[in-house]
């Protein structure tokens, strides 16, 4: 398989849990920030959860209390000619900061 076909067949992939978290009734910083808890993602990564905007997502978060990481990295493009550069997330790791996070989703204190 090619990369762009690589490519179009990750962004489709939809876990059962992101299926259950992304539904009508939940927001949208929500799904994102789900996601953030559990790990991190880049713009492309966020179009999973239904997020064409991640870089307007992440103050949203932000003004809700939950500090973020921000890392440039670099990512191959879709036509494969050139890499582009992207920002990739993360909810800061500092007790306090998870704990809001957590609190925030109604996770319990293991995180699920």
């Amino acid at each position: 398989m090619n990369e762009p076909k690589k490519l179009a067949a990750l962004l489709r992939t939809v876990t059962a849990t992101e299926q259950n978290q992304n539904s009508a009734t939940s927001p949208r910083w929500r799904d994102v920030l789900a996601m953030l808890y559990r790990g991190s993602m880049n713009r492309f990564e966020a179009e999973r959860v239904g997020d064409h905007c991640l870089n307007s997502t992440i103050p949203e978060i932000e003004k809700k209390g939950v500090a973020i990481f921000r890392e440039w990295e670099v990512v191959p493009c879709l036509g494969g000619k050139k890499p582009t550069r992207v920002c990739r997330y993360r909810v800061e790791s500092s007790g306090d900061n998870m704990s809001r996070a957590r609190d925030l989703l109604g996770f319990a204190p293991d995180g699920r």
